[in-house]
């Protein structure tokens, strides 16, 4: 599958996400990102990752397409590529499953939420610890080892361009899930943290 065929299928989704959205839209209750709120729940729960994170990634990776495939191989909703699937099939002590249950979504987002959970974990201790988890997520370990700030409360520096819109993308859905799941709860997010 093409970039543009990927891209104009992202463009058709979030068109009729933003309609659903609308007073009176022709598609009732049920919103786009929340078709797989049951999934997102429960992996939530076993891997301790905040359900309104997890739909934010599979947002920006997928458009909650779960037949989508990357141009360098991501498949589903998460977008899980085989090394990090080896990872958790080795890490559960099971066999890797085939590319084809890679693109169920109970085991995408099982896979996609254990391995930014492991990315979460990681970068605990660091003051933008969800921002270093994400650039994790998209770079890998090694394509962003460079960004890491020297101390705890120190900036980020994401030298890609591409990196850098990925993370601010998710980190602003991810406010506008929570502010819409979580009202009461006062969200606060300012992108100048990393450059």
């Amino acid at each position: 599958m093409s970039y543009s065929i990927i891209k104009n299928s992202c463009t058709t989704v979030f068109i009729l996400l933003c309609l659903n959205f609308l007073p009176g839209s022709v598609f009732g209750e049920t919103k786009l990102d929340d078709m797989y709120s049951e999934l997102i729940e429960h992996a939530s729960r076993r891997h301790s990752v905040d359900p309104n994170l997890i739909r934010a990634v599979i947002w920006k990776e997928s458009c909650f397409n779960k037949m989508a495939v990357g141009e360098a191989g991501e498949v589903g909703l998460m977008q899980i590529m085989t090394p990090a699937v080896a990872e958790w099939a080795k890490n559960y002590n099971v066999r890797m499953p085939t590319r084809r249950l890679l693109f169920d979504p109970s085991v995408n987002i099982e896979i996609g939420t254990w391995y930014l959970a492991r990315a979460l974990r990681r970068w605990s201790q660091y003051k933008y610890s969800e921002a270093l988890a994400l650039c994790e997520y998209n770079a890998g370990l090694r394509g962003m080892r460079d960004w890491v700030p020297s101390t705890l409360d120190g900036h980020i520096e994401i030298r890609r361009r591409i990196t850098y819109r990925y993370v601010t993308n998710i980190l602003e859905r991810y406010v506008y899930y929570r502010a819409l799941r979580e009202p009461q709860r006062k969200v606060v997010y300012a992108n100048s943290n990393f450059k």
